[in-house]
């Protein structure tokens, strides 16, 4: 029910810029200028995603004014950590670093605050058992674009990641699957480095030789 109000909210917010489209000279004047920003513009935007997705467009084709237009609406929605957190896993942590560097520069109000506040969730949410035991299955995936975004929301989680993955290399006895974690706990380096060295003095057997 949260979720639907959200998402019902938003959808009012945004449709409250839509139609003052002709009364707004920053967008009546892009929309003129570009079809692409005049796309964008006559695009349904009915949640945070949807506005997101737009947002990223318009700072790749330069279009920051427009952006922080379209971004408005997202300053008021209050997204819970579980809604940031699935932001950050659908359009990448680049994404987000990119919002929150440049939100300033830019003249997006309220961006770097947004974009820090999702990639904070995402870590606390990655950060959690239930999300460690997927990313870590993630990793061992037979697709290769699954086992890459596996390894770079583990790395991007830190210490926690690189504790549950030493665990998992530990109880493992499946080979390829051993390879897999260890091809994420190379890319967690420097975080890892101090676990390894604790490993290497207290390990024994495969999993000493894996160190």
């Amino acid at each position: 029910m949260k979720r639907l109000l959200t998402c019902f909210c938003f959808a009012l917010l945004f449709n409250e810029i839509a139609s003052a489209q002709e009364e707004n000279p920053i967008l009546a004047e892009a929309a003129q200028r570009s079809p692409a920003v005049a796309a964008i513009l006559d695009t349904p935007l009915e949640n945070p995603a949807d506005a997101l997705a737009a947002v990223f467009t318009l700072l790749d084709l330069r279009e920051y004014a427009v952006a922080a237009e379209i971004f408005k609406p997202l300053t008021e929605s209050q997204l819970t950590e579980s809604e940031q957190a699935a932001l950050v896993r659908q359009f990448g942590t680049a994404k987000f670093l990119l919002l929150a560097r440049g939100a300033r520069q830019h003249g997006i109000t309220g961006g770097r605050k947004f974009a820090e506040g999702a990639l904070a969730a995402s870590v606390s949410e990655a950060a959690k058992p239930a999300r460690l035991t997927q990313l870590i299955a993630d990793v061992t995936s037979a697709d290769a674009a699954v086992r890459q975004a596996g390894r770079s929301d583990l790395a991007a989680t830190g210490l926690p990641a690189a504790e549950a993955c030493l665990e998992a290399l530990a109880a493992s006895i499946d080979q390829n699957e051993r390879s897999q974690v260890l091809a994420a706990l190379v890319e967690m380096s420097p975080v890892v480095d101090p676990l390894v060295i604790a490993a290497l003095a207290d390990g024994q057997g495969q999993f000493r030789r894996d160190m």
